[in-house]
């Protein structure tokens, strides 16, 4: 196997397929001191509100992107009770929304969530006028509740502000982290509710952007990756290689890279030429390889960390991990067809 060509391709492969799928596009906002930051953290990959480049976009609004991660997030300023600024910033968000529709639906803002403080107990008159004219936008808006500690009083806002009819798609609540402290002991809840519900309320279109992006539920990231094995080995079945003939050997290769830049975009991993090659020779021998799809196999399990989801981060300096679920069906499915 020439492994700098291989490299060259896969890394090329994944770099076209980012720009094919293009990006989740999320407006994120609510009052000073709501946790937006730790949210944004704690749903997404890398850490982006730590990570992440953030560009201003307008006085009020800033973009937070990070390379290799299909997501752009727009964070308002926190917004205060005061009148004039709130019209401000609707008006920025308002020339956002539009301006971005005028543009390429990949540019559309595909979801809007709206965070409020439990802490706070309240819903301000002038947050649900806010909220309802988000959501005039014609963007789905999600109420967040954040900071979620006490379940009683979570509940009760949560039934309140449910009781006012906002024009929002729904509630979650979510404590993005472990919360310790004045006797409580609380672990983290509610991503998963908030990654759903997102799913539920955007576009077809924005989906597998936003799978890729989103760090919570893996069973998403399985059955995307599940179907993109069932595509490859149907693809393979159509070519009769069973078992495969040497002259199919490169329509097989070009099905098995386009299978593993699949894995590699919905799972997350962000790759150089380099770390391809080092993945390469951490696989094989000095007498070379056959590409199969046992080769297919190893390949994905270095990359992604191990066969029981053991991370190998320090060595590979990999971002995420296949669970054993979808090892299995990798497997199954290149020994049954073509291993």
């Amino acid at each position: 196997m020439d492994f700098a060509n291989f490299a060259g391709s896969f890394v090329d492969a994944l770099n076209v397929t980012h720009e094919e799928k293009g990006h989740f596009n999320i407006l994120i906002t609510g009052k000073t001191g709501v946790g937006k930051s730790t949210l944004i953290n704690a749903i997404f990959r890398n850490k982006l509100a730590d990570t992440g480049i953030g560009a201003p976009v307008t006085d009020e609004i800033k973009m937070i992107t990070k390379k290799g991660v299909p997501i752009r997030i727009y964070d308002t300023v926190g917004l205060e009770l005061d009148a004039e600024k709130q019209k401000k910033v609707m008006s920025e968000i308002t020339q956002l929304i539009s301006s971005a529709k005028s543009r390429d639906e990949q540019d559309d803002i595909h979801c809007i969530w709206y965070c409020i403080n439990v802490n706070s107990s309240r819903l301000e008159p002038v947050e649900a006028d806010f909220i309802n004219q988000l959501a005039a936008t014609g963007v789905p808006v999600i109420i967040v509740l954040t900071k979620a500690f006490s379940v009683e009083e979570t509940e009760q806002l949560k039934k309140y502000i449910e009781s006012q009819n906002l024009n929002a798609k729904g509630v979650r609540p979510v404590l993005a982290e472990r919360y310790i402290g004045n006797g409580m002991n609380i672990r983290a809840y509610g991503k998963i509710d908030l990654v759903n519900m997102t799913r539920l309320v955007i576009s077809e279109e924005a989906k597998e952007a936003f799978d890729s992006a989103q760090a919570v539920d893996l069973p998403s990231k399985r059955k995307r990756a599940n179907y993109y094995i069932s595509a490859a080995v149907t693809a393979a079945a159509a070519q009769s290689v069973n078992p495969i003939p040497l002259s199919d050997a490169p329509i097989l290769s070009a099905i098995q890279l386009g299978m593993m830049v699949s894995i590699t975009y919905v799972y997350g991993a962000n790759l150089e030429k380099t770390d391809v090659v080092k993945i390469l020779s951490l696989m094989v021998s000095t007498q070379g390889v056959k590409f199969t799809g046992i080769t297919t196999c190893k390949f994905l399990e270095i990359l992604c960390g191990g066969w029981h989801g053991s991370r190998r981060s320090n060595q590979l300096r990999c971002s995420y991990y296949v669970d054993c679920r979808t090892w299995k069906n990798i497997r199954l499915y290149y020994r049954r067809n073509y291993g």
